[in-house]
């Protein structure tokens, strides 16, 4: 159930470089974070370890070079971390500790680091396919999953990766329906999963293209199908525990589970294809029941109770400042797509070249 709120806003000053412009950014309890770079990077995801130690990955903006930053003060002040050569879009962090960490993205790639990221290390993944999301249940044991169906998983730190399922080499856009044995249990397809996430080392899930979500009891050898009404791509999940947990993504979709994902209900958008809207992340304050939601046109949904309800938390407003004119004031509107909460008080999204800060 959506509802509106509109609470006391904060406001930041920023400059801003082009034709002596400044702007000012107003959010409820959101400040900005600027992370500043001749590049122009697109930031596509961000995660943080505590509530000093973060990393932002992404792309570029003049190509497909994947780029890094790091804070180790809260998001105050950030720096580059060098990476491999050749390494292209990253798509995705994931942090076990302070120290060892992964990225994953274009063409199978997956870099390590067990040292903060002080030194980034490529590891074989064994597919040539996009890969959108990794998960770690501690420093050993970890999933990612990507196009054609991929999936693959590691049992010591990335030093060798299995691949489980999909994972055709070089593919682009992978095709074909989902197949699943007389069982029930998945063989492959579909073309894209999205996100993943597990709650122990044999209990997770992973959904994708047309409202597809997958589940697993014994650490990802096999996958059944779990139903929703959804037949819109979904791009991310998070439970909270074994039993309760979110999917969202297109259409202004928002599915939820309270009994593992024996029954989806429909939220928000119910995949109403008539909505624009895309929710690329969702992510919750570890053991809470306050999580967000972010996607197209800025928007920014908060929960307070596990998801049974969301609440449209009121757009970025930003006035460009034009000396001797008067100020023009707009609403915030561009892609955000990644969230992170390290804890209840402490939240971050990214979009474009765009980092923000919840903290209450």
């Amino acid at each position: 159930m959506l509802k509106k709120s509109f609470s006391p806003l904060i406001l930041t000053t920023l400059l801003c470089g082009i034709l002596l412009n400044s702007i000012i950014l107003a959010y409820a309890e959101w400040s900005h974070v600027q992370i500043k770079h001749d590049d122009l990077p697109v930031f596509k995801d961000i995660y943080f370890a505590n509530r000093q130690k973060g990393w932002v990955v992404g792309v570029s903006g003049f190509g497909e070079d994947g780029m890094v930053f790091y804070t180790e003060d809260g998001g105050s002040s950030w720096e580059q971390q060098e990476l491999p050569a050749n390494v292209k879009t990253l798509s995705r962090v994931f942090f076990a500790s302070p120290k060892v960490g992964w990225a994953v993205g274009q063409d199978g790639t997956i870099v390590a680091t067990k040292n903060g990221g002080k030194d980034w290390e490529l590891q074989t993944s064994k597919v040539g396919n996009w890969l959108f999301d990794v998960f770690f249940i501690n420093e050993n044991v970890g999933w990612a999953v990507g196009d054609t169906g991929t999936i693959i998983k590691t049992t010591n730190g990335g030093g060798r990766w299995n691949v489980l399922y999909g994972g055709k080499p070089g593919s682009g856009v992978g095709e074909g329906e989902i197949k699943l044995d007389d069982q029930g249990y998945f063989v492959e397809g579909p073309a894209i999963l999205q996100g993943v996430c597990f709650v122990d080392e044999n209990t997770g899930w992973a959904v994708g293209q047309d409202g597809f979500i997958l589940y697993t009891t014994d650490s990802g050898k096999k996958w059944k199908q779990q139903t929703t009404s959804i037949q819109s791509v979904l791009y991310s999940v998070f439970f909270i525990d074994a039993n309760i947990g979110c999917a969202a993504g297109e259409d202004g979709s928002i599915v939820r589970t309270t009994d593992g994902g024996t029954t989806w209900k429909s939220h928000q958008g119910g995949g109403d294809p008539n909505l624009l809207e895309k929710f690329f992340r969702v992510s919750f304050a570890p053991k809470s029941q306050e999580g967000w939601v972010v996607g197209t046109g800025g928007t920014i949904l908060h929960t307070t109770d596990g998801g049974e309800n969301w609440e449209e938390q009121e757009k970025l407003n930003y006035e460009i400042k034009i000396p001797g004119g008067n100020p023009v004031r707009k609403k915030f509107s561009q892609e955000l797509t990644s969230v992170f909460a390290i804890d209840q008080g402490h939240c971050w999204v990214v979009g474009q070249d765009w980092v923000f800060k919840y903290t209450k």
